[in-house]
């Protein structure tokens, strides 16, 4: 059990969502917040789902930990979480980075075309 609070936003207008991205977009989310709660120790997350505005814009996922940093987020030899959400974007036709501030968390964030 994790005593830690977990907040969703989500942004703008739902719109559709191919499967097989939707299935990436859950890989990516799961390995992240497993990894604010069992690496970065994290008490804080918020996930925010961003629907593009319009259909030339990108879908955006924000997931935002307040969890400790400082470790490496380059994926290591034997450990498959990082490069998993790697390849899971590249499936999906997106780009994930992966952002830390000492003392503030980190960020992992997925843009996407949708449609």
């Amino acid at each position: 059990m994790w005593p830690g609070a977990c907040e969703l936003q989500i942004c703008g207008v739902p719109c559709p969502i191919r499967p097989a991205v939707q299935r990436e977009l859950l890989r990516i989310a799961r390995e992240a917040l497993a990894n604010a709660v069992k690496h970065a120790a994290a008490t804080t997350i918020t996930v925010r789902l961003q629907y593009p505005g319009v259909p030339a814009d990108a879908l955006v996922v924000v997931i935002a930990d307040d969890g400790q940093t400082g470790k490496s987020l380059e994926p290591k030899v034997g450990h498959w979480g990082v490069r998993n959400m790697v390849e899971s974007a590249r499936a999906a036709g997106g780009d994930l980075q992966f952002y830390q501030t000492p003392g503030s968390g980190t960020q992992v964030v997925l843009r996407l075309q949708v449609l």
